[in-house]
């Protein structure tokens, strides 16, 4: 990060990210699929419909062939190719586009040849939009993970998404997952069904309160094998000493408002042996509709003794008749590991964050630290604090779980993996929605995912940050780590051994371009044959191949359009001369705004560093109890302009600016540091004393009137910004607009960001591409009524350099 300021750097949080991941090579794994996708059927993101839609696997199409058959032909369906149970693992992130006041929620299914299959169901994808609040809470994941027993060569696997409140509200999902793993009878498994409780229905009494029982499931099992003891019906599963991989899945529903019921995994009567045990994604609003959730858990766990297995559920907060979904049924996974070898598992107790360790919700992204690691393969695995490098190659199923509590209302920490510092796409849950009422103030999330293709000293990381409402959310006050981690290795196939053509196993489109990665078997891609298309238009791409993967990659010179759409082709010859034809289409789901070429000057390299400020401040309340400017970002343009007058008529002084003044006027202030304003120089919004950044007041506050209300100002800078995307975030109380313009006074700019109204500190970030490198002009409205005032201007990767009286040119 690049700037020579005089005083604490205005780029203050926001490390500069890579935009893509480097496309790896896919190597399949044995007996294994992995897919993943980003449309549902008939090919768009948009999921606003209680009707069950597939999702498209559009993306990576990674299998082993000798177990799975996948047609581009039909992208919502994986085929299996031998008799007998498979694991599957589905995990669907979904993100709100819709800022209306309104509770939408998404839940998916898996189905067996049109039918849906027992026990797999998720619906814990809730998300709270709220207008008034811009941290309000957009994102949520929805997760199922299972064994599908007693298939047959030919079934076909569907993953259906569908709302479960709101229906009509748009969401979007992101890149949903689905691991599929062939389990063969020389594994060691127990799996079951459940109905509900072994007595009654409720899976919300009263426990912690003393006032009833815990309520035990009773399963019925579906695969029995030798070395667990259960009898149809019943609560306990009887378990010899060793180590287990166990998953678990609870659909519930319910019409008490505000419910939510957790699971605990007891053994030996006890939940204490079981590290993190405990799953409580399962909150219920019972308003919009919203009436539907789940519970998830997946990990390892340790039996030193022979033990029985049991789960019980209990109310977390309102009190109330919950039960399992009308129809549906909860899942229990359990396969003992006879090998030790290949596998990891530790736990978490803080987050990398040295200010504030203990804080799961921080601002941007922080790397959870393992502290233990309770099982590790030293040949495989090396503990190095937050990151965990693998130091062998190969494909690794990852199982994550964690448990946290907050006094926040709405805080929601996103959860992601990331390989070497890049976010793996699609492997990320957000179930932490904590309401903070009705004693609702603890969950969990959980997930399932594969990790493909990991090289030798690649280091592995988990990472939290705040999605929804900013604030401390800790450690689950009953736990000793917050989150747990299982990493199992996994064997690969060598494809050079089946005789079959090569195929496409994945496909992406974004705003630097498109790529193709195709497998070759023992027939292998005839790389100059290949051609590629875009729009019906041939263009240039790279191709290169590895490890008997062929990539082709275009890149874009300048991004799409957001929210436009594109269809491309990959034509190719193979080694025996047959021709391959693939078209795949993808949307720019980005969202950002062009940043206008001619608006870009070239630095001089003298320019000095910092803003012009331009303050003005009428702090009289109108009758209405607001202030003259009405918290509008109209009547801030029109207070800075000095047009209001008072109800006799006379025009209004500014009271931040000359003190001897006798009409409206401003004095333009030069702010030689960064935008970190708070009226009382107290900490507010994300930069603050107790994080390196204490706040400043806001130059000419309080005015003459010895007021701190009704400010309107604005502030001048020129951004160096390399060609390329940048992040910008404004944090204000209350609300302000951002916008590039080339001359302040006379042209149109083009508007970045803004909030229109009152707020407490709270971030509004936004994205810009600049076409070129240089200086471009910005300009920032702010405006404040009554209560608190604050501002902050972040960016990623710029460096501010201020602007001069002689407007639109640089100081020299």
């Amino acid at each position: 990060m690049e700037h020579t300021m005089r005083a604490p750097p205005v780029l203050l949080v926001l490390l500069c990210m890579a935009m893509t991941i480097g496309q790896r090579p896919l190597a399949a794994v044995k007996d294994t699929a992995f897919l993943q996708g980003s449309l549902l059927d008939p090919g768009e993101a948009r999921l606003d419909t209680e009707e069950p839609r597939s999702i498209l696997w559009n993306s990576k199409q990674s299998i082993d062939p000798q177990r799975f058959a996948f047609s581009r032909d039909s992208p919502g369906i994986l085929t299996v190719q031998s008799d007998g149970d498979y694991l599957v693992a589905v995990t669907m992130p979904v993100i709100s586009v819709n800022t209306a006041n309104n509770r939408p929620s998404q839940g998916l299914e898996v189905y067996i040849n049109g039918q849906p299959a027992p026990g797999a169901i998720g619906t814990s994808g809730y998300i709270r939009n709220q207008p008034v609040n811009d941290n309000m809470h957009q994102e949520s994941s929805v997760h199922v993970h299972l064994l599908l027993a007693g298939l047959s060569s030919g079934d076909e696997i569907e993953v259906r998404a569908f709302k479960t409140a709101a229906a009509a509200v748009e969401t979007a999902i992101l890149v949903a997952s689905l691991y599929a793993e062939y389990i063969p009878a020389s594994r060691n498994v127990f799996a079951a069904l459940s109905e509900g409780p072994v007595e009654g229905v409720n899976l919300n009494p009263n426990f912690e309160e003393g006032e009833e029982d815990p309520a035990l499931l009773a399963w019925d099992s579906v695969r029995n094998d030798s070395g667990f003891t259960h009898s149809d019906v019943s609560e306990a599963i009887g378990l010899a000493a060793g180590t287990y991989l166990l998953m678990v899945n609870v659909p519930m529903e319910s019409t008490v408002q505000r419910a939510s019921s957790g699971l605990e995994i007891l053994l030996g009567g006890s939940v204490f042996p079981v590290p993190g045990g405990v799953a409580r994604q399962g909150y219920i609003r019972n308003v919009d509709g919203h009436t539907l959730s789940s519970v998830h858990w997946a990990g390892l766990i340790e039996v030193d003794q022979a033990s029985d297995l049991r789960l019980q559920m209990f109310r977390l907060a309102q009190a109330g008749e919950v039960r399992i979904q009308a129809g549906k049924r909860a899942s229990i996974h359990l396969e003992r590991l006879e090998a030790q070898s290949g596998i990891f598992w530790g736990g978490a107790v803080e987050v990398d964050a040295p200010d504030n360790p203990q804080n799961w919700n921080p601002i941007d992204k922080k790397a959870l630290v393992w502290e233990e690691s309770f099982l590790a393969d030293t040949a495989n695995y090396r503990v190095e604090g937050s990151g965990i490098r693998i130091t062998r190659e190969g494909n690794y199923l990852l199982l994550y779980h964690d448990s946290l509590e907050s006094s926040v209302a709405r805080a929601n920490p996103r959860i992601t993996v990331e390989i070497n510092g890049m976010e793996l796409a699609g492997a990320r849950t957000a179930t932490h929605y904590m309401r903070n009422s009705n004693q609702h103030n603890e969950a969990t999330a959980s997930l399932v995912f594969l990790l493909e293709d990991i090289a030798a000293d690649d280091v592995l990381t988990v990472s939290t940050r705040q999605e929804a409402e900013s604030g401390e959310v800790l450690i689950d006050v009953d736990q000793d780590y917050g989150a747990f981690l299982t990493l199992i290795r996994k064997e690969s196939f060598d494809p050079g051994s089946i005789d079959l053509p090569p195929r496409v196993t994945s496909f992406t489109g974004n705003v630097h371009g498109f790529t193709y990665t195709i497998q070759n078997h023992a027939v292998t891609v005839d790389e100059e044959s290949i051609t590629t298309w875009i729009n019906g238009t041939e263009v240039e791409s790279r191709v290169s191949t590895s490890d008997g993967v062929t990539t082709v990659f275009h890149p874009f010179e300048d991004p799409p359009d957001p929210q436009s759409r594109h269809e491309t082709m990959l034509v190719f010859l193979d080694s025996a001369t047959e021709r391959h034809e693939v078209v795949q289409s993808f949307t720019i789901n980005r969202n950002f705004v062009r940043l206008p070429a001619e608006f870009a000057l070239t630095a001089s390299g003298t320019e000095e560093e910092g803003f012009i400020a331009r303050i003005s401040q009428i702090s009289v309340i109108q009758s209405d109890a607001v202030h003259v400017h009405g918290n509008t970002i109209d009547g801030a343009e029109r207070q800075l302009r000095g047009e209001f007058v008072s109800a006799d008529n006379t025009p209004y002084l500014n009271e931040a600016g000359p003190t001897d003044a006798g009409d409206w006027q401003i004095a333009p202030m030069e702010v030689a540091t960064v935008l970190n304003f708070e009226q009382d120089a107290a900490g507010a919004g994300n930069f603050r004393a107790d994080n390196g950044a204490p706040d400043r007041p806001f130059p000419g506050i309080p005015g003459f009137h010895n007021e701190y209300d009704g400010i309107a100002a604005e502030f001048l800078t020129y951004l160096e910004l390399r060609k390329g995307f940048h992040r910008l975030g404004v944090n204000s109380s209350d609300g302000f607009e951002l916008e590039v313009r080339p001359a302040w006074e006379d042209v149109e700019g083009v508007v970045l960001g803004s909030f229109d109204g009152n707020r407490g500190a709270a971030d509004t970030r936004f994205e810009v591409h600049a076409p070129q490198d240089g200086l471009y002009p910005f300009r920032l409205l702010y405006f404040e009524g009554g209560g608190s005032a604050s501002l902050e201007f972040f960016h990623a990767c710029a460096k501010v350099l201020c602007f001069r009286e002689n407007r639109g040119t640089l100081a020299i």
